[in-house]
């Protein structure tokens, strides 16, 4: 279901009502599987130029990896290249393991092992929505590697603590209905 969603984000009814026809230039993607240890793989695509600044982007679930044209245009305008690697057991990607808290950390090694592949010492890490919670364990687990961290529409953590007092009451009433039946929010 996910790569579906992800192949059919990649049509732009806006070309084709513009335009009248399906656009055929479709962005230049490179696609690339990493073995790790256990049999599992990284699968991970990268836009943008060749040789621009390396940014590792984290997506939403749903989204993928999808860039598109407008996207694609400003990264090579600003020399950047996203690399982006599939979470576990999406796409092609193996599983590292029992969902738990060391998933973040084995998830973690893995971003560093990228990072070796492509020859990055440091770098900016890009999540967004429930993939800024991988960014945040890389910050975690590499902050000699992470060169900055940016969260675009980020999960907010529901544990307590000093963090909460930024929300308003209404936001805080959210975490504590969560954190109290987890089953009534929608993750």
């Amino acid at each position: 279901l996910v790569s579906f969603y992800s192949g059919f984000t990649k049509f732009s009814l806006e070309s084709v009502l513009e335009e009248g026809a399906y656009q055929e230039n479709e962005i230049e993607r490179s696609q690339h599987v990493l073995p790790r240890p256990n049999g599992r793989i990284i699968d991970y695509e990268c836009v943008g130029p060749e040789g621009g600044k390396p940014v590792i982007f984290l997506p939403g679930l749903l989204g993928g990896n999808t860039v598109t044209h407008q996207m694609n245009a400003e990264l090579h305008a600003k020399n950047i290249r996203l690399i982006m690697p599939w979470r576990p057991a999406m796409s092609q990607r193996g599983l590292d393991g029992p969902p738990d808290f060391d998933s973040f950390k084995r998830h973690s090694a893995d971003i560093e092992a990228l990072m070796d592949l492509n020859k990055i010492e440091r770098c900016p890490i890009l999540g967004h929505i429930t993939g800024s919670i991988f960014a945040f364990a890389a910050a975690r687990y590499l902050p000699e590697r992470v060169q900055k961290l940016v969260i675009v529409n980020g999960v907010f953590p529901t544990a307590k603590g000093a963090h909460t007092k930024a929300l308003d009451r209404s936001e805080r009433m959210r975490l504590m209905v969560i954190r109290n039946a987890p089953s009534v929010g929608r993750m």
